[in-house]
């Protein structure tokens, strides 16, 4: 069971183990606390957003943002960042690829969602330099 506030409205709400989804992640339903009727709802959206990607997301508390991962085997990740939008739901507005799958270099694909447009750019690294940057944490994703 994990809690946190998942739709950034001050209420704790929270995350039930319920197995492993079909790629052996663990698979969590979600709960919004419905302040109005006092009981937790079961979030369709929040739900699937688990079942899509690999396992729980994340919480970005101080940007008000839900963060989910997914990959690809040892060499691709996906990290994507969601605004909760009161009465509408989740909203996607950042996605950061990383592709290492090539073993002299690391690709990477910032987009971003910026009045109603999104923007994309792509970067690709030496494989020396990438990791090298990424121990010193300076990377693009920072």
């Amino acid at each position: 069971m994990s809690f946190d506030d998942f739709n950034f409205d001050g209420t704790e709400d929270v995350a039930i183990r319920n197995g492993n989804s079909n790629h052996e992640s663990p698979f969590y339903e979600v709960y919004l606390n419905n302040t109005s009727t006092q009981r937790f709802v079961l979030s369709d959206e929040l739900t699937n957003l688990v079942h899509s990607n690999s396992g729980i997301f994340k919480t970005d508390q101080e940007h008000k943002r839900i963060v989910a991962y997914q990959k690809n085997g040892c060499c691709w990740n996906l990290t994507s960042e969601y605004l909760f939008v009161p009465e509408r739901g989740i909203l996607k507005v950042l996605e950061f690829e990383e592709d290492t799958r090539d073993p002299e270099k690391v690709k990477t694909v910032k987009r971003e969602f910026i009045d109603y447009k999104w923007f994309a750019k792509t970067t690709i690294y030496p494989r020396e330099r990438y990791f090298k940057e990424e121990i010193n944490e300076n990377t693009e994703r920072n």
